[in-house]
């Protein structure tokens, strides 16, 4: 469902699980006290971990900036801009009805190789419920206006998917950040051989997690409004 690789990208909460405080945790595991937990605790620690984390990797190998990716800094968006105060934030907006989805089928996947016992329902609403509160904290603390909104910008996955190469210069050209030849040619390469990665594992249903498409679509009316998703 995703390619793994010690030279290829990966999601950042991966460092964070050094630290304990980790939402990758309750992605492979079915720890519901765990989660409470860890949705009400101050995750400054984390990312402090993180930062240290990302110093040591590009220690002999400096950059100008990084690229981060994790779906779980939804939840940390506070604890994140006290870290990294100049960062930038593109949120890539869903369909909810096929993000239910997705998160329900990798997560049944995931507990899948730590468990004998996973039912894919009871997954189905943990994940639809989860990032429906996620998107709720970070869309309150955007409305606070810590942070200029020039910091973050809206992404629809479908023009994404779309198209990759226009949907990126449209984020360099946001952030009025320079995008070479040699780099948008490294992303056409990137966008032909990963294009098709996965798509066989997605089902057309969401009814085999539990999840109605109508209760799903209800519950993130005020999400699918405010992103015209």
């Amino acid at each position: 469902m995703h390619r793994l690789g010690a030279r290829l990208p990966a999601e950042c909460a991966t460092i964070m699980s050094h630290c304990f405080a980790s939402f990758e945790f309750q992605a492979i595991h079915d720890v519901p006290t765990y989660e409470a937990w860890l949705e009400t605790r101050d995750l400054v620690c984390s990312y402090a971990w993180h930062r240290r984390f990302l110093q040591h990797l590009q220690s002999r190998c400096p950059g100008a900036r990084w690229v981060l990716r994790a779906p779980a800094h939804l939840f940390g968006l506070a604890a994140l801009f006290a870290t990294y105060p100049d960062a930038r934030v593109v949120f890539t907006h869903r369909d909810p009805v096929a993000a239910s989805e997705s998160l329900a089928r990798i997560t049944v996947v995931l507990r899948s190789a730590f468990s004998d016992a996973v039912d894919p329902v009871a997954v189905g609403r943990e994940m639809s419920g989860r990032w429906a509160t996620a998107m709720e904290r970070a869309s309150r603390y955007r409305d606070t206006g810590v942070i200029p909104a020039g910091r973050f910008l809206d992404v629809r996955y479908v023009d994404l998917l779309r198209d990759p190469i226009g949907t990126v210069r449209r984020v360099y050209a946001d952030w009025q950040v320079p995008l070479t030849d040699a780099a948008a040619q490294r992303i056409r390469r990137c966008v032909e051989t990963t294009a098709t990665d996965g798509q066989h594992q997605c089902g057309d249903s969401a009814a085999e997690f539990g999840l109605e498409a109508e209760w799903i679509r209800e519950r993130y009316r005020w999400y699918r409004e405010r992103f015209a998703v």
